[in-house]
């Protein structure tokens, strides 16, 4: 199965690093890097979804392995489980691969930082 991201040449899932609420993360699960550097650093920041602000709810991290500049990964064949297996694309849905996509990239987010202060992303 190819990969989506790549096929779509995205960047949105990288940068940054969203990581659902409902889903715990704790820092002793930030992947590392050879030299045992967590590759995640978190932000202090969430983002809440304008559609869904009731149940879309994300944690930030900024990954070290993301280049700006090229919108890739710096180390995408040995890049950790979780970003493997993560992407938009749910491949069993009824919705096209195209359409997951636009939907994905056209979400909105307010952004609240530490202080509580919000602003539109």
């Amino acid at each position: 199965m190819s990969h989506p991201c790549l096929e779509k040449n995205c960047w949105r899932c990288c940068d940054p690093v969203k990581i659902d609420k409902k889903r715990w993360f704790a820092d002793s699960d930030i992947p590392l890097n050879e030299k045992w550097e967590k590759i995640r650093i978190r932000k202090d920041e969430i983002r809440v979804s304008e559609s869904h602000p009731d149940t879309v709810k994300l944690d930030i991290f900024e990954c070290i392995n993301y280049d700006k500049q090229t919108k890739m990964c710096k180390d995408y064949d040995n890049r950790p489980v979780i970003c493997y297996n993560s992407w938009c694309i749910d491949h069993d849905s009824k919705q096209s691969i195209h359409d997951q996509h636009r939907l994905t990239i056209a979400e909105n987010f307010f952004i609240i930082n530490h202080n509580q202060k919000w602003k539109k992303f």
